[in-house]
């Protein structure tokens, strides 16, 4: 008999299964909601913002103003290319103090 053959029988469902439409936050902070099954997960203010925006451009990216990212109101959101978030991340390094 090979390990674990009778562990997990067909159809039966594991109990940290979380159902379609479930919300968790993951280590960066970002609020991600689960679109598919088995386990598709998809960051919910990039969601929030194509539904009132339309679809988000290749090469760009949402950014929040006031930098929390789980205030998902569209005054907080706002759309930058990679050219312009790699130059913000620059300057916000720049401006930090030396350790």
């Amino acid at each position: 008999m090979k390990a674990n053959s009778g562990t997990f029988k067909k159809g039966n469902e594991p109990v940290n299964r979380r159902p379609i439409g479930s919300e968790r936050i993951n280590v960066e902070g970002y609020i991600e909601i689960k679109v598919a099954e088995p386990s598709q997960w998809a960051l919910k203010h990039r969601i929030v913002y194509e539904q009132a925006h339309g679809e988000i451009p290749p090469r760009h990216n949402i950014r929040f103003r006031d930098g929390d990212r789980q205030n998902l109101s569209l005054d907080n959101m706002v759309l930058v290319s990679d050219q312009r978030e790699r130059a913000i991340e620059c300057q916000v390094q720049n401006e930090q103090p030396a350790a």
